[in-house]
């Protein structure tokens, strides 16, 4: 069967009112935006993820609104880890109903840009990192909303599907999408790819995953302190005592940002920034932009 990484989920909530009243605030947004929002929730239902599904859950109760769906579909468990992919199609008789009353947007260009149809609602999936399954079940909805466009247009009918260029085409849109999405995030392609990509699991797939689930694991150890470094110097937050860890154990007790500069900061520091730059401006090019350093470590000149 081979070994897997279990990784233990350690759910916290300090202050169960503060954290619910800051949900409620960002569902009163998504509603004011999108009128209504349909939840697939596609965490285990039992193990470690159970903990975040009750949570989870916890939190929707108390908001209490109609506008608000909520679907539990465990992905691996009806899915059997994603060798019965077509159970899906389980989830999407589930939410038939949801997704043709929220329909979509249709303009007439032929008649003065007429409205035909307004969306009414959105489809919001998750997993633990929303990356692999959250992917998958995405596109297998979208999948259906546009087969049912390409009906209301007239360009098919009820007894022919998709030919096969055109849904290896969209297959492929969403399969890219993913790996972008998951390059961005976990700095490695997304995980039941193939899954999206050909409609099936195939032995190149499993061996992919493998490599890229080894690959987060170090990434995830020696990558994510200078992310999150990072992510609070953009938020204007003072670094956390995580930048300290990050020097030597002769400089603990020192500020690493102390009279004492060291080649080692500096380098500390050179990756800080040079995180930063990359999350606020990927496509960087020297030429684009330029300024003023107050002070710099050496090498960023």
């Amino acid at each position: 069967m081979g070994n897997r990484f279990l990784l233990f989920l350690l759910c916290h909530c300090a202050d169960f009112d503060k954290s619910s009243q800051v949900l409620e605030q960002h569902f009163v947004e998504q509603l004011s935006i999108y009128h209504r929002v349909c939840i697939i929730n596609t965490l285990n239902q039992t193990g470690q993820e159970r903990k975040l599904v009750d949570a989870y859950e916890e939190h929707l109760l108390k908001i209490n609104t109609p506008d608000i769906s909520y679907v539990a579909f465990d992905f691996h468990k009806i899915c059997h880890g994603s060798s019965q992919i077509q159970n899906v199609q389980l989830l999407l008789d589930r939410i038939d109903s949801i997704v043709k009353d929220f329909k979509f947007f249709w303009l007439n260009t032929a008649q003065a840009d007429s409205i035909l149809c307004l969306q009414d609602g959105v489809i919001r999936v998750n997993c633990m990192d929303c990356l692999d399954r959250t992917n998958v079940v995405q596109s297998y909805i979208a999948k259906e909303v546009l087969t049912t466009m390409l009906l209301k247009l007239g360009l098919l009918t009820p007894d022919i599907p998709l030919s096969p260029e055109v849904a290896q085409l969209y297959n492929d849109i969403w399969a890219n999408n993913g790996d972008t999405l998951s390059m961005q995030y976990a700095g490695t392609s997304a995980m039941k790819g193939d899954l999206t990509r050909y409609g099936e699991r195939k032995i190149l797939g499993m061996m992919k995953d493998g490599y890229n689930s080894a690959h987060r694991y170090l990434l995830n150890i020696f990558r994510d302190k200078y992310q999150q470094i990072a992510i609070d110097l953009m938020l204007g937050q003072a670094p956390s005592e995580v930048l300290k860890t990050l020097t030597s154990e002769g400089d603990l007790e020192e500020d690493v940002f102390g009279p004492q500069w060291s080649l080692e900061r500096e380098q500390v520091v050179l990756q800080m920034i040079e995180r930063c730059r990359s999350q606020l401006y990927p496509y960087y090019n020297p030429s684009d932009i330029d300024g003023w350093a107050l002070s710099e470590p050496a090498g960023m000149r």
